[in-house]
């Protein structure tokens, strides 16, 4: 296991969350507010899943022994490491936060298989580098 691989995409991945969390709450905490803007939830929402998708097509393009593996582990800890930030700070609800879960095993698979056909392009590339044959 690559467990400096496995802190550095947890990171990657929690940071622009939190972020991003951290400003929708204190957008809603400010005196006056009557309501969030429309575009506001929606664009945390997209945020959200294009950071997932993102790191984890890179580590899987990057991590090639035991891939599976290390996505498995980023998915696990940085949900876990969540808890802390959705639950007890923006009071999310426990359950609604386990359900997260496989919102996070989607991105995960979306963002792996993207990361590995990416990475299996570009070995056929080296291997065959007169392909596709000219004519």
């Amino acid at each position: 296991m690559n467990w400096k691989r496995i802190v550095v995409f947890v990171a990657l991945r929690l940071i622009p969350i939190t972020l991003i969390t951290v400003a929708v709450r204190v957008y809603f905490k400010q005196e006056g507010r009557q309501g969030a803007p429309v575009w506001l939830i929606p664009a945390s929402l997209i945020v959200n899943i294009v950071v997932s998708i993102g790191v984890f097509a890179l580590l899987a393009y990057l991590q090639r022994e035991r891939t599976f593996a290390h996505v498995a582990l980023v998915i696990l800890l940085s949900w876990l490491l969540e808890y802390p930030l959705n639950v007890m700070y923006a009071r999310m609800v426990p359950l609604v936060w386990a359900i997260g879960l496989l919102f996070v095993m989607i991105y995960a698979a979306i963002g792996a298989g993207l990361g590995i056909v990416l990475r299996r392009n570009d070995s056929f590339e080296e291997a065959n580098p007169d392909f596709p044959p000219s004519i």
